[in-house]
């Protein structure tokens, strides 16, 4: 018992240290956020995972903060990182709280202090859903923080008695109209302006794309040769057309690292 006292008090104590600003965090736990976009009046889901290359971990605690004017959480819920950190079972304690500005989530693993997290990465602890309700061309932060509700939650790592302050990797949401995969140039229809444009930044003059989303023609995440060839394959020689939204505008239903800052076309 004195162990599971060490760790409630551990994390009741740091949860109740309203500061506004983190000490330096610990590289070997970092939580990071992902990103996403969508068009205005749509929903994303942003994951938050671990990555812990230090010693097995015991519980966690952490504050997620957002600009209601410009998202809405519509809803926070634990993934498998959570789901079976138990010795493969749900921890003995865990707790999610939202409040119209941030959610928190807060976990123990074993209130008997016997099983933790080992040593991994990638593991998925939650996934928040946003409602998108800024102006299009938002790019809202979503922001690891002192959760401000009551009590207020620091972000923490707990190891056994010790705990320690990750380092963490925030997320955005780019708040759009869609976009049509392919229309690179961002200035019309679909034509060779649009493989020469890609080429050009790729290659000679690395102007940026008004969508980048836009540009990935095969949807992989990424920009590079891959794109203009299959988009001029498409146009001269019959191969398959960009993947979705083509040829309609529409969102990117992959969660990477790209976003669309504009995109005229798309009403």
């Amino acid at each position: 018992m004195r162990t599971v006292f060490l760790l409630l008090l551990t994390m009741t104590s740091v949860s109740l240290l309203n500061v506004p600003s983190f000490a330096q965090g610990n590289p070997d736990y970092q939580l990071s956020l992902s990103s996403g976009s969508g068009e205005q009046g749509s929903s994303v889901d942003l994951v938050v995972s671990f990555d812990n290359t230090g010693s097995t971990v015991r519980g966690w605690a952490f504050g997620v903060c957002s600009d209601p004017s410009e998202v809405t959480i519509v809803e926070v819920v634990n993934e498998s990182g959570t789901n079976t950190s138990n010795n493969g079972g749900l921890p003995d304690f865990v707790e999610i709280n939202i409040i119209p500005e941030a959610w928190s989530g807060s976990v123990i693993i074993d209130l008997f202090g016997g099983i933790g997290l080992d040593p991994g990465l990638g593991y998925l602890l939650n996934r928040a859903t946003y409602s998108l309700d800024g102006n299009q061309g938002t790019v809202a932060s979503i922001e690891f923080c002192v959760y401000p509700g009551v009590p207020p939650i620091t972000p923490v790592i707990i190891i056994g008695s010790i705990s320690e302050t990750p380092t963490m990797i925030d997320g955005t949401i780019t708040i759009g109209a869609g976009f049509i995969r392919g229309e690179c140039n961002g200035l019309s229809s679909i034509n060779l302006a649009d493989p020469i444009f890609l080429l050009g930044f790729l290659f000679i003059d690395p102007v940026e794309p008004p969508c980048r989303d836009a540009c990935d023609l095969n949807d992989d995440g990424s920009i590079n040769l891959a794109d203009p060839i299959y988009l001029l394959s498409h146009l001269f020689s019959g191969g398959p057309p960009p993947l979705p939204p083509f040829p309609d505008c529409g969102d990117d239903s992959t969660d990477d690292a790209l976003d669309c800052g504009s995109f005229s076309i798309c009403p």
